[in-house]
């Protein structure tokens, strides 16, 4: 990227909580101070792709195509990070309508950032490691009356690898495809091999 450049990053509370974007402008404070990179962490708690929000959120989940234009008007970027798909399956089963919520919501940032002249970098969602919810009792079984990020689907994690393995292939939609997904489930299971807790 060029000297000066403004990076936008948008997703959801992975993305908001801020600490994987404050270690990339550490990285790049301490590998090329120089390039004088701003980084603008604009991440968005519950946020979708989908649009899609569950009944029983206590309000309608934040959908990134509707601030899309404004950020883009406003922050003028050279490059802009995408990373959703935890909340896009609203924590339920497996579901074509949902995943093609997801995809068409994808394309659609994409083509609005590409439409400004920006670079495009999808990053994969990060695992749903289901044990720590397991361990609460909220997994709920297939036909289940309700899911929701309180009571989640046992087959969470198997959406989310699906809208992973989507975006890996979107090299022709993005200017780059990161995927993080592959390797924090290695990570993960091979830490679970000495320490299955």
């Amino acid at each position: 990227s060029r000297q000066g450049a403004t990076i936008v990053f948008l997703g959801d509370s992975n993305t908001y909580t801020g600490t994987w974007v404050s270690l990339l402008d550490a990285w790049q404070m301490h590998e090329i101070p120089k390039a004088w990179l701003r980084l603008l962490n604009l991440g968005l708690s519950s946020e979708t792709a989908s649009g899609l929000s569950e009944p029983t959120h206590p309000f309608p989940r934040p959908d990134v195509k509707t601030r899309i234009d404004s950020v883009l008007e406003k922050t003028k970027p050279d490059v802009v990070f995408i990373c959703y798909g935890m909340n896009d399956g609203i924590y339920h089963p497996q579901s074509e309508e949902r995943f093609q919520a997801y995809q068409m919501g994808i394309r659609k940032v994409v083509t609005k950032v590409k439409k400004i002249g920006a670079l495009v970098v999808l990053i994969t969602p990060p695992i749903f490691d289901a044990l720590p919810v397991r361990a609460k009792g909220k997994l709920q079984k297939p036909g289940a009356e309700r899911y929701s990020w309180e009571l989640v689907s046992d087959e969470y994690d198997e959406v989310v690898a699906r809208y992973a393995n989507w975006i890996t292939g979107q090299t022709r939609l993005a200017d780059l495809v990161i995927d993080i997904h592959t390797p924090m489930k290695k990570a993960v299971m091979m830490a679970r091999t000495s320490d299955p807790s």
